[in-house]
């Protein structure tokens, strides 16, 4: 048996190095190095780029010794860190994070025997390359290359993403620690919210999202981060129901501190997905009375105390602000949004008007914004119905993978995954790596057994 604080002992596995518990202590250190790290990232920018040059390496250094656990850790942490690195101004170029999942993955799929190319993630990147030759043609080079790069590296973080999950086969701790990668560089984030919602001076509180309160950046990218960081934490929770007491409170106040943050920052949309995302996944636990129990338990254990002390709290410290601000049913202008993509697709039906050329025109026909807050109308204004093909590989992907998902817990963590990311394709784009990962994950094998250090499946088999 191993020795220490745990959160997780493997009973079957005890005692063998394959089975070796998920430690307390070390991620508790890990979380708290987060906290000094987020005064030196605001205090020192260029810290920044050797923070996500130094997750890269890890990551590709995983990758090729053949360790895809720590790999897909690698990812986890960069998508966590990705708000982290751009609300405190690093020089790392504004979608690192989509490619540095992209080398690291690949690294992994190269480095495997496995070749196995599933069909329908390169379809989805595919189709949506000749639409490209339009923005080529109608740009100059150098603009031309930058909207391609913003507009495309979402869709190929997913496709990489899908391509190496589908190949690859964890057990349900390693799951649990891909999770926790996430949530680490989280605390950052929390740290510098706290400090400038508490600690620097009165916010004015309105009813539109707040940037004061989200450390000085975009209200939508924080709340959508930190509400993932809730849902993974719940996640990790049913992923290892062993969890030792003190593991269970220190991960449990991070739940608490990342939706309360979340809240404050005024932007609905991410503690929104994450209650979406968990009923979805409850209604696949339907067939497990027990089960269902202890969800609807806990759910009404968290209600009541967002209810009766949480709420009230952050209602009182806000003026009543927040409560006004949920209760809204305004959209935000993405309806306007939406409607100046389809118009602008109407306009060009086939290959739409090219990734990012219609910039000016949905500004102007908006009022509001030049980029596209959903990515379903983004596809068809773009890439007209080679866009309209895409999506239905999208949603094609997500029933392939609860199709051939374990029924019970597994494929109601693949529902999870697939409604999270294609929810938040729909009100927030791809501004994030995060929808990558999270659809890629929806396509992840779980074992029972830890076999070996290499998951593949040619290679576990």
């Amino acid at each position: 048996m191993s020795t220490g604080p745990v959160w997780i002992q493997v009973p079957e596995l005890a005692g063998t190095e394959e089975g070796q518990a998920i430690r307390l202590r070390f991620w508790i250190a890990a979380c708290g190095l987060h906290v000094p790290l987020a005064l030196l990232l605001q205090a020192q920018p260029a810290a920044g780029v050797l923070h996500g040059l130094a997750a890269l390496l890890f990551g590709l250094y995983s990758a090729v010794r053949g360790r895809v656990d720590r790999a897909a850790q690698a990812a986890a942490y960069i998508a966590g860190a990705e708000v982290l690195w751009r609300m405190t101004g690093a020089s790392l170029f504004w979608e690192y994070g989509k490619y540095a999942l992209v080398l690291i993955f690949a690294a992994a799929i190269v480095r495997s025997p496995a070749w196995r190319v599933p069909p329908l993630p390169l379809a989805y990147f595919v189709v949506l390359l000749p639409s490209c030759l339009l923005t080529l043609l109608s740009l100059e080079a150098e603009e031309a290359r930058r909207q391609i790069s913003f507009n495309l590296s979402g869709p190929l973080a997913l496709a990489v993403s899908v391509w190496f999950f589908a190949n690859c086969r964890l057990s349900r701790p390693e799951c649990a620690q891909v999770l926790l990668a996430y949530v680490a560089p989280l605390v950052s984030v929390v740290t510098i919210t706290v400090t400038a919602t508490y600690l620097s001076g009165p916010i004015v509180f309105g009813t539109n999202s707040n940037f004061a309160s989200s450390g000085g950046f975009g209200p939508n990218q924080v709340a959508s981060s930190l509400g993932l960081g809730v849902l993974f934490g719940v996640l990790f929770l049913a992923l290892v129901p062993e969890l030792a007491l003190g593991g269970r409170l220190f991960l449990l106040s991070l739940v608490v501190l990342c939706g309360v943050q979340s809240a404050m920052t005024f932007s609905r949309s991410g503690l929104i997905l994450t209650l979406l995302a968990g009923m979805v996944g409850v209604l696949f636990l339907r067939r497990d009375p027990k089960l269902v129990l202890r969800v609807a338990l806990c759910a009404a254990a968290g209600y009541g105390l967002v209810a009766g002390v949480i709420s009230p709290a952050l209602d009182s410290f806000t003026g009543g602000a927040l409560s006004r601000r949920f209760e809204s049913r305004n959209l935000s202008h993405r309806d306007d949004l939406v409607l100046a993509d389809l118009a602008i697709w109407l306009e060009n039906p086939v290959g739409g008007s090219g990734p990012g050329v219609a910039k000016s025109e949905r500004a102007a026909r908006t009022h509001s914004s030049s980029i596209a807050h959903t990515e379903f109308s983004r596809l068809l204004s773009d890439h007209g119905l080679f866009g309209l093909v895409a999506m239905g590989l999208l949603l094609a992907m997500g029933l392939w993978m609860l199709r051939r998902a374990e029924a019970g817990g597994h494929r109601a963590f693949v529902a999870v995954m697939v409604t999270w990311s294609l929810v938040y394709m729909a009100v927030n784009g791809m501004r994030l790596v995060a929808p990558a990962l999270l659809l890629g994950f929806g396509a992840l094998q779980w074992k029972a057994r830890i076999a070996g250090r290499k998951f593949f499946l040619k290679e576990a088999a």
